[in-house]
């Protein structure tokens, strides 16, 4: 078997071994996969073609949600309107908001101002 089968569990207490979170990255957040997947079986709505078809974007929103469900997985989104449908329904999701990306990037500046001082 694969090592990376093995590590998708985690250890609660001793004899207690449950297994690791399942996630959906939206459309935006393709490519992502391939950093979580020795921790987590990760999906993605591009590869499951989930919003590919007929239908609006809301229709399309309510398919990605709708699957996040029924599998049982936490659906990653930047996606105000596919978050609140997920709350809606009681969907597991995080919602990466714009002020998240602000912080990382506000983090990243200043250690570069750090490791760059002007002279």
């Amino acid at each position: 078997m694969k090592l990376s089968y093995f590590l998708r569990y985690f250890r609660l207490e001793d004899s207690v071994w449950l297994m690791a979170p399942k996630l959906l990255f939206d459309e935006m957040y393709d490519g992502l996969e391939d950093y979580f997947e020795l921790k987590y079986e990760v999906k993605t709505v591009k590869k499951e073609k989930l919003r590919e078809g007929a239908g609006n974007k809301l229709e399309k929103d309510n398919r990605v949600v709708d699957h996040a469900m029924k599998n049982d997985l936490i659906f990653v989104t930047q996606d105000g309107g596919a978050a609140k449908i997920a709350k809606f329904h009681k969907v597991k999701c995080i919602l990466v908001e714009m002020c998240d990306i602000a912080e990382i990037v506000n983090k990243k500046l200043i250690d570069y101002a750090d490791a760059h001082p002007v002279l």
